[in-house]
Order: C-alpha cells, then sequence, then structure tokens
C-alpha cells in the first residue's frame, strides 16, 4: 500500500488514549462493581470500540446456506459491503466467516458474537478485543479494519472485521512438521516477539499466548492474534490504595503550607497594627474587625479541610492494611485448597480433578498448559511477565515437540512449577545451542521477578544467535517445508559462523596433508591453470536499482543447480552471496564460480526480484550479467472513495483523478491503474465540482502495488454561500 502524508494517515492520538482508558475502566467494571456498573462499563467499551473504528452504513442481510462435512449452516451471503462469506467456525456463541469486501477488494475475516445466547463476560471480551486491535498498528498483529451491528431476525448481532491471515496457524505447523529446527523456531519466535513487544509497550497484556494464536502466512510472515482476553495491566487495589494515599498526603503538604502563609500573613497585620497611633486605631475599628474575621474564617475553612484530610489519610492506611492482610489469607486459601485437591485426587477421577483445578479460583482466562503460575492461582499482579512465561513454554515446545510442565491437574503442575521439575530443552534435543536453556529457564521461572521483565529483553538476547544465519534461507525453507511439494526434502540451515569454524578446523588439519593444495582448491588457482581442460570459469554481476535499498541481513543469494534427466539438485558448494555495491560501476559481484561442461540452471534471489535462468558451459569463461536496473516499474492500482466532509455523502462516481509526477498531471481513467516507478514521490489530485481541490503526496515502495485514499471533499466557498 502506498504511504500517503503524515497529516492523512496519522492517528488521532487523543481518541487512541481515550480508548485506552475505557478499556482499563471496562475491566475494573468487571472485578469490582455492581452489576449495573458492569453494563455501563460494557455499553462505554462498546462505544468506545465503535468510535475508534469507521462504522458501515446501515448493512443489507441476504440469507443462504452452505454445506459443511457435518452439518448445513445457515450463512448470509451478503452482510453490507460484504459478500462471498464462507463459514470458518462456528460454535454456540460466535460464528467466524471469510468474505471479501466489495470496496477495497480484498478478503477479510467476520468475527460474530450471537447476542442472544452470549454471556455479559463474553461480550466484554468481544468488545475488548476490538478496542484493542483498533489501537494496534504492526505488521506483526493482525489488523483490525471495523465494527458493525447487524440485525438478524429481530435481533441485534456485532461483528468486527479482521485482516485475512492467508497461512497457518503455529499449533497446525507443529502438528504437521514436529519439533522445528532451532533457527526456524528462533525466528518465529523473534517475529512473534516484535507484536507482543508494541502490545507491552501500548499497556495491553495478552494472557493467551499459545501456538494457535500465532499466525504464519504464505509469504512467510508471523502475526500474533486473538487479544479476546488481553486487558491493560492489572493494577490491585493496594496499588490504587496507595496512589489515593500519595495524593492525599500531596493535598496535606499544600493545606500545611497554606497555614504557614496564613501565620506569617496574621503576624504581618498585628506587627503594623502596634505601629498605628490608638486614635487612628480607634478610628479604623470597624475595617480592622473586618480583617480579623476574615482571618478566622480563613483559618477555620483550613482546619476543616485539614480534619478532612487526615481522616481520608488514616481511612486510607487503614484499608491498605486490610487490604494487605485480605491478601495474606487469600493466598493460605489457595495453599489450602491445592493440597485438599490434591488429596481429593485419589478419591475422584482423573476428569473431575481436572475439571475442579481448572476452576480454582472462579472463571480463568487462558489456555492452561501456556498459563503461568500467578495466572493459574490468581494471586499477584498479572503483568507482561505472565506473556513472558508463555512465551518460553511456546519456544520449549516448539523445539523439543513437548512442554516443559506435564502435571496431571493444576496441583501436581504447580508443584513442577515450584520445584522447576523439568529437563532442559538442551536434554531432551541433544546438541541444541546453550542459549535456548538460557532463555527459557529464565522465562519460565516460578517467581515473575526472576524473568526477564521486558519481552525486548528476551529479543535482544536471542538476536545475535539469529544474526549467524541468513533469514532469507530460514524463512524460505520453512515456506518449502510448510506449502512445498511432498516431494521436498528438508535442508539444513548452516550458520555462517559455524561455516567459517569448519573451514578453520579442517585446514589446521590438513596443514601437512595437502592443505596448500585445498587452499588453493578453495582460491580456484588450481581450477584456473592446472585444471582449466576440465573447469570453466563462470563470474556474476549484479545491478539493482538505485531507488531499492535491500536490508543488509538479506544480502542477493545466486543457486546453482545441476540439471539431470530426473532431478535437479543444488550445487552447496557453488552458492554464492554478492558483495556491496562498487562506487565505481555500481556492480555488486560475486567469487567466480568454476563449473565442468553442462547444463545448469541458475537462480538468483535479491530483494523483491527472483531470477531463474539456464546456463550452457561449453568451455569458454563467461560473465554472467544480472540486471534489474530496469525493474523499477510497477502497476499501481488506485482504491478512491471521496466524501462530503459535512454530509458524509459519497462523491467517488463524480470525482476526477489525476497523477502528477516529472512529466506534469495525468488523468486516470475508471480502472485507476498506471506503470509506477518504486520509490518516486508522486502527486495525487482529486477534484470535484464545487469542492476544493484535495491533494496526496504518494511514494511508492517496491513492494507495493495498491493505494488506497480516502478524502473529505469541502464544498468551495461560492459553492457554499450560493446554497
Amino acid at each position: 500500500m502506498g504511504k500517503l502524508s503524515d497529516d492523512t494517515v496519522a492517528m488521532n492520538e487523543a481518541s487512541r488514549q481515550s480508548l485506552m482508558n475505557r478499556v482499563v475502566r471496562m475491566k475494573k467494571n468487571e472485578d469490582t462493581a455492581k452489576s449495573s456498573a458492569q453494563k455501563s462499563g460494557v455499553k462505554a467499551a462498546q462505544k468506545s470500540a465503535q468510535k475508534a473504528v469507521p462504522k458501515s452504513a446501515a448493512p443489507t442481510i441476504q440469507e443462504g446456506s452452505v454445506r459443511t462435512s457435518h452439518k448445513t449452516m445457515s450463512v448470509p451471503s451478503r452482510i453490507g459491503k460484504y459478500v462471498d462469506l464462507e463459514p470458518l467456525a462456528e460454535g454456540g456463541m460466535g460464528a467466524v466467516y471469510k468474505a471479501r469486501d466489495e470496496e477495497f477488494g480484498r478478503t477479510v475475516v467476520l468475527k460474530k458474537l450471537k447476542s442472544e445466547k452470549a454471556t455479559q463476560k463474553q461480550r466484554d471480551r468481544f468488545v475488548r478485543e476490538a478496542a484493542i486491535l483498533s489501537t494496534l498498528t504492526s505488521q506483526h498483529i493482525v489488523r483490525s479494519f471495523e465494527t458493525i451491528k447487524v440485525v438478524e431476525n429481530g435481533i441485534e448481532n456485532e461483528y468486527f472485521v479482521l485482516e485475512y491471515v492467508d497461512g497457518m496457524s503455529l499449533d497446525k505447523v507443529l502438528e504437521k512438521l514436529g519439533p522445528l529446527p532451532p533457527q526456524i523456531a528462533m525466528w518465529i519466535f523473534v517475529e512473534t516477539c516484535k507484536g507482543l513487544e508494541l502490545a507491552h509497550h501500548e499497556g495491553i497484556v495478552h494472557r493467551d499466548i499459545k501456538p494457535a494464536n500465532v499466525m504464519i502466512e504464505k509469504g512467510i510472515r508471523v502475526k500474533l492474534a486473538d487479544f479476546g482476553i488481553s486487558d491493560a495491566e492489572d493494577v490491585t487495589r493496594i496499588e490504587e490504595l496507595e496512589t489515593d494515599l500519595k495524593k492525599s498526603e500531596d493535598e496535606l503538604e499544600k493545606i500545611e503550607a497554606k497555614e504557614k502563609k496564613y501565620r506569617q500573613d496574621e503576624k504581618n497585620f498585628q506587627d503594623q497594627l502596634k505601629k498605628i497611633p490608638e486614635e487612628k486605631r480607634a478610628a479604623a475599628k470597624k475595617r480592622i474587625e473586618e480583617v480579623e474575621k476574615r482571618f478566622q474564617e480563613k483559618w477555620e475553612k483550613l482546619s476543616k479541610e485539614k480534619d478532612e484530610i487526615l481522616k481520608k489519610i488514616n481511612s486510607i492506611n487503614s484499608g491498605i492494611a486490610k487490604e494487605k492482610e485480605e491478601e495474606k489469607k487469600a493466598r493460605k486459601k489457595d495453599v489450602i485448597r491445592e493440597v485438599n485437591l490434591a488429596k481429593e485426587k485419589g478419591k475422584k477421577g482423573k476428569a473431575d480433578v481436572i475439571n475442579e483445578t481448572i476452576t480454582l479460583k472462579g472463571s480463568m482466562l487462558g489456555t492452561p498448559a501456556y498459563m503461568s503460575p500467578e495466572q493459574i492461582l490468581k494471586y499477584g499482579v498479572i503483568d507482561k511477565r505472565t506473556d513472558i512465561f508463555s512465551m518460553g513454554v511456546m519456544l520449549y515446545e516448539m523445539v523439543t515437540g513437548q512442554r516443559p510442565y506435564n502435571g496431571k491437574g493444576f496441583p501436581e503442575q504447580i508443584r513442577l512449577m515450584k520445584k522447576r521439575r523439568y529437563k532442559k530443552p538442551s536434554h531432551v534435543v541433544k546438541g541444541l545451542p546453550r542459549v535456548f536453556d538460557t532463555v527459557i529457564c529464565k522465562m519460565i521461572d516460578y517467581n515473575p521477578d526472576k524473568r526477564f521483565q521486558e519481552i525486548r529483553d528476551v529479543r535482544k538476547m536471542v538476536e545475535p544467535y539469529l544474526k549467524s544465519f541468513n533469514e532469507t534461507e530460514i524463512r524460505q525453507e520453512l515456506a518449502n517445508r510448510l506449502f512445498g511439494s511432498e516431494r521436498y526434502v528438508a535442508r539444513e540451515i548452516v550458520s555462517v559462523k559455524r561455516g567459517q569454524k569448519i573451514f578453520l578446523a579442517v585446514s589446521l588439519l590438513v596443514i601437512g596433508l595437502g592443505g596448500a593444495i585445498f587452499a588453493l582448491m578453495h582460491s580456484g588457482l588450481v581450477q584456473r591453470h592446472l585444471l582449466k581442460k576440465l573447469y570453466t570459469p563462470v563470474d556474476l554481476t549484479l545491478k539493482m536499482p538505485e531507488n531499492i535499498v535491500v536490508p543488509k541481513e538479506l544480502k542477493p543469494m545466486a543457486y546453482f543447480y545441476k540439471v539431470k534427466d530426473d532431478s535437479l539438485p543444488e550445487l552447496a558448494t557453488k552458492r554464492r552471496t554478492f558483495s556491496s555495491k562498487s562506487q565505481a560501476d555500481g556492480l555488486s559481484r560475486a567469487r567466480t564460480v568454476f563449473l565442468r561442461k553442462g547444463k545448469y540452471r541458475l537462480k538468483v534471489l535479491a530483494g523483491p526480484f527472483v531470477r531463474m535462468e539456464d546456463v550452457i558451459v561449453d568451455g569458454k569463461k563467461q560473465v554472467l550479467d544480472l540486471d534489474f536496473a530496469d525493474a523499477t516499474d510497477r502497476l499501481v492500482s488506485f482504491h478512491v472513495i471521496a466524501e462530503d466532509s459535512e454530509s458524509g455523502d459519497d462523491l467517488s462516481s463524480k470525482i476526477s483523478f489525476e497523477l502528477e509526477s516529472g512529466e506534469g498531471r495525468k488523468k486516470l481513467g475508471a480502472q485507476r491503474s498506471v506503470s509506477l516507478k518504486s520509490g518516486a514521490v508522486f502527486d495525487a489530485y482529486l477534484s470535484c465540482p464545487g469542492y476544493d481541490e484535495e491533494h496526496f503526496p504518494v511514494e511508492i515502495g517496491f513492494y507495493q502495488n495498491d493505494v488506497f485514499i480516502r478524502a473529505k471533499m469541502k464544498k468551495t466557498e461560492a459553492a457554499g454561500e450560493k446554497k
């Protein structure tokens, strides 16, 4: 998508902050308020969620039916501008559909809540997820587009519209592939950390981190999903009281400062009276009495304020002491309950014990296998460290194929957590890099204070391990394993550092047995001079467009394959990485490849480009010039909506759309598709009779094909006066 100017697309921070404040208040209403207060909190959150994202005009419903593998479901064929609905999932309280957005031509997901069957808490969670997702904008988090209300059979149901991720959830990935190679597991983990880091920065705790909520799309991008039970970080009652206490103490300081000032003013007044002669003092007696009366009134008012604030401070201190005592009792009850449930385990069936432990302290939110101890027992503050614990469990499962704690019911699971009874990842998977043990063991510690305190600290610790691998290779290997042919043979991802160490060790080992010959072969001198009748040198040069900058971690790579009758094996030793561009000629070069006579297939990965070509080696030196310099034009489609800024009337069919570049303005037709140069900046102009012209600067990146523009057109002054 094209980049619009900052004024056009900047987020309204005040609205955003207001939304988050409402979500926090909704959580407090759930825990402490009466049922009437809960309802008002839900309405406030609903209003906030609907305000944060645009509402569609009253949608129309057309009924249809779709036959699934187990039953026939009634599915609307249209909901407002969303058509071609396909059921993805359905339960007693809601349904999920795949649909097409007629306005923007994109595929979306509609998440529906059946209002007549949902409980109040389920409605709250539904509204909360829509509210939270509308505030989080990241390529690592599933986006939310809007919320809509639809009347179906006389009942108002709510939908919110999400980005459709064409891919697979991480739990399905693990089900298909089993334990993942450490490089792939760590890459998925770090990408998930990036999405969670944004949520934590906004004060949001996910609370339900698990493989099912991590999506991997076919373009091999990782997105964090399902914020349905997320919330702003918990604030305990004690913390609230301590905050009130600090405010009250500050007020008391202000009152005492006033007392000091009044005392000095009164002293100054008395000193001035003593200097006035008796006869003049008698003449001003009435005026003096008025001043003394005002001083008296001030003292009475100040004394009353001080008494009230002192009473408030004493009350708060009593409340804090009471809350601390209640917290101790609650923890003691948790321990007793845990012991009793463990005893009951011998008397009841396994299912009964698990059911009781799951409802250990009321309704529990989260997936038990990935929940932290404080989330299971509901003690202390549920904050970002809870998500860090769940991330650690998920990483453990990705590399080992199992979870660290496998207790039969929560009492045993908690006991294992307290005693840290689990196998280190390297004891399950031999040869696993040490960084996995270091990071996971700290993330899943029973004590939250001993875990990482920030998810960014986790990411910074593991990123050096990932930097020793080529990210393009990791993503390509994951794509091949997930979405490639069934005949694909998994390939090891070799560390650059590891390759260097192996080469050094071999060189030292064979110094006396032909190390010099090996070094000469590696450099190409042997093939170039001694074996020139057997090998032909092939040089590679690469030219990229000036306006395309390829990240350092995604260096262009060249791969050679030997063409045989029934196979196409890669020649791993012929793999080459292109160097940085030369200042002299602007070309990137790779080390010379020496090949025997025959037919080969060359594949080059360079930024957004993939190039495949056949290479015939016939004994003559070859220079392959790989020129992408002219491949900068992209077919870009503009999707334009224009509305009257006051009435909201749709003006899209009346507008004229022009695009200006160095060659002047060019009017686009109804299709509004044009070939543009990547990286260049263009000016888009919207005009409509009777309205001021709107201007949008647009920059097209090398990976962008669609630009969406929504303009609020303002009537010209002449048109307004005429009306």
